[in-house]
């Protein structure tokens, strides 16, 4: 496997691989964030419920619709942790991780 910076370069260090997000096939980690936060806060179920593909619009772009409003819609989707775990927020692929400042902060106490 070659990947940038090119020319053969091959990491020597153990690279992330694929999951499945959504579905039957989906890991157990993601499963658990999806339903024990089913809707996006920055943009809510009635905006998603409201836009056909969700408010991301990424069926346009992927391929594909989501097939339940808790569909992880594109990478980059956001969950907020707390130190124990605990499922705080969910955000769109859309919102800004710097606005996460503040929140994490409070967290961190």
């Amino acid at each position: 496997m070659h990947i940038r910076p090119g020319n053969g370069y091959t990491p020597n260090f153990p690279l992330a691989k694929r999951l499945e997000v959504n579905g039957a096939g989906a890991h157990d980690l993601f499963t658990f964030l999806r339903f024990a936060l089913p809707e996006r806060s920055d943009t809510g179920f009635a905006a998603e419920a409201d836009a056909p593909i969700g408010v991301q619009k990424s069926a346009l772009k992927v391929g594909w619709t989501p097939s339940n409003p808790t569909d992880i819609v594109w990478n980059f989707e956001k969950f907020l942790l707390d130190c124990q775990g605990k499922p705080i927020r969910r955000y769109s692929p859309k919102f800004e991780t710097i606005k996460l400042t503040d929140e994490i902060s409070a967290l961190l106490g």
